[in-house]
């Protein structure tokens, strides 16, 4: 399917949007003289995209594993995030899922929703609303799901709406003791506001203005279960802002952040629409505000980035997306919260059967710095 071109009515903002993945292709926004940047990573046509590793197998995982790694750009699911060895339990049944991230499962699996292809169910002028199927049983998840994104330009704003259910007509190889699935969607969108002008964004000051604090990880980045308050460790604080880079060397264990961020009392069900992150690049005066209903973000500064997939030649200098040329604010759940030991983890994750849909909304709304930044 083509790309899909969503354009602002009052602004020269614009987003290009591919059904391959669901992913955001581009995001054009004007820099503070005017001049249109593309500020997002990608790949310039969807077969580029659709080369990129997909593992057909756990065996053809570990057969590849020290060539290109997959490099996730669009909507990750079913489940983002890592699982702690690929297990978890749902009514006291145990499920295995595959290995991708040894010795973790990651992103929905060895073939996630990032490399299904959306169907598109409605489109305006600045809308679109995709949706993608997943059987009973792919990548070893239990019952069918149907989950869908509506993107809306309003402004200079991109509106993201996620949800997901279980379909009342279930397939006869359903079981009849399944009642829950597991789901958390997120977009792995890749941002570098200078639009790789500068290929790094370790100078882009960041702001986290109602993060709570942060999950502690063990050494396989599976949350241990301790959350460090915001303003126990101050390379992880983002209270006041700073440059990404300004204490990065002190997370050399990850090569850079790679963190869930809390924004919410995890006790409280709230659809409350915070600002989680404010992101500024002071080369191109372009800033980035991230208002989200989730509980958090997961911050990632494209640590494992390798320099294998060139840049959009046709809105970009050439180049190659190396590490820590862009960072990413996956809002969602927390990861492996399906085994989380907190009930109030675990419940973001979980969908019964004839419950309430999974839902989560983000917003990229997108400024200048103002005079008294």
């Amino acid at each position: 399917m083509a790309d899909i071109t969503l354009k602002s009515s009052t602004t020269p903002f614009s987003v290009v949007i591919r059904p391959l993945g669901a992913t955001i292709v581009s995001i054009f926004t004007p820099d503070r003289e005017g001049v249109i940047r593309d500020v997002v990573h990608g790949f310039q046509t969807a077969q580029e995209q659709r080369n990129i590793k997909v593992y057909t197998s756990q065996l053809h995982y570990l057969q590849c594993k020290d060539q290109q790694d997959h490099q996730y750009v669009g909507t990750v699911g079913r489940v983002a995030n890592r699982i702690a060895n690929g297990e978890f339990q749902l009514n006291g049944r145990k499920y295995q899922l595959p290995i991708n991230k040894p010795p973790n499962s990651i992103h929905g699996g060895i073939v996630g929703f990032d490399s299904k292809e959306w169907a598109v169910v409605s489109k305006t002028n600045s809308s679109v609303k995709l949706q993608c199927y997943s059987d009973a049983g792919e990548e070893k998840f239990p019952l069918p799901l149907i989950a869908s994104i509506t993107y809306t330009i309003q402004n200079s704003t991109l509106e993201i709406d996620y949800e997901a259910h279980i379909p009342t007509e279930e397939p006869e190889v359903t079981s009849a003791d399944e009642t829950e699935t597991i789901v958390n969607l997120t977009s792995h969108t890749f941002f570098n506001l200078t639009g790789m002008r500068n290929p790094s964004i370790l100078a882009h000051t960041a702001q986290f203005p109602s993060a709570r604090g942060h999950f502690v990880l063990n050494y396989v980045q599976i949350p241990t279960g301790e959350i460090a308050l915001t303003g126990s460790i101050p390379e992880m604080d983002f209270t006041v802002a700073k440059a990404f880079g300004a204490e990065i060397e002190k997370l050399a264990q990850w090569r850079g952040y790679d963190h869930f961020y809390i924004t919410k009392d995890l006790a409280i069900d709230s659809n409350v629409i915070l600002r989680a992150a404010i992101v500024e690049c002071a080369e191109s005066g372009i800033v980035l505000e991230m208002h989200t209903d989730a509980v958090g973000f997961q911050l990632y500064t494209g640590n494992w980035l390798n320099a294998t997939i060139p840049t959009k030649i046709k809105s970009q200098p050439a180049g190659f997306y190396g590490p820590h040329s862009a960072f990413c604010l996956e809002t969602s759940a927390p990861p492996d919260a399906v085994n989380s030991l907190d009930p109030n983890v675990r419940k973001t994750v979980v969908l019964k059967k004839g419950g309430d849909p999974w839902q989560q909304r983000t917003e990229y709304r997108f400024r200048l710095v103002s005079a008294e930044e």
